[in-house]
């Protein structure tokens, strides 16, 4: 622990790679990517995975107890037209354990932090995901139901609910 701190090294502690780097090759700056430097979401995204921002509110965000790192179910809630003086509102799961990349510009958390009460989650999906996102953000509210920490290693993506099938402009 006593090289890491301190010393030529430090400003590297944390950091990811951009491109390899090879054994005695030097470190320099344009090879590395800190948080909350342009570039690094895009770095730490999981192979053919997406970004994907949504806005939340602080009821529709498990409170603000939503932080980078956390796994949540997207729910949509949207009025039915049914032909009726009333119409149905219906909530339903779009997407199930989803990987919490950012709240805000928020990418990490510090230990011990407080809730974060943001406007914005951003997500990491897969290309059909995305889809389904965008559809369901203008179909309706989106909310996100937090998971436990016991779940996460449950299977994730689209829950291919029928009613996807019938959005209509």
């Amino acid at each position: 622990m006593q090289a890491l701190q301190g010393g030529p090294k430090q400003p590297y502690v944390g950091a990811v790679v951009r491109e390899a780097v090879a054994a005695g090759d030097p470190i320099t700056p344009h090879k590395v990517v800190r948080a909350g430097e342009s570039g690094y979401l895009a770095v730490v995204l999981s192979p053919g995975k997406r970004a994907m921002a949504i806005p939340v509110t602080v009821d529709a965000a498990a409170g603000g107890f939503v932080l980078p790192g956390d796994r949540v179910d997207v729910l949509l809630t949207r009025k039915l037209e049914t032909g009726k003086p009333n119409s149905l509102i219906v909530s339903q799961t779009v997407l199930r354990n989803m990987k919490v990349l950012a709240v805000d510009q928020t990418t990490h958390t510090e230990k011990d932090a407080a809730a974060v009460v943001g406007a914005t989650v951003t997500l990491e999906v897969g290309p059909e995901e995305a889809e389904a996102l965008a559809a369901s953000k203008a179909a309706g509210t989106l909310s996100l139901a937090l998971r436990s920490y016991a779940d996460q290693g449950s299977s994730s993506g689209r829950t291919n609910a029928p009613l996807l099938a019938s959005f209509s402009g």
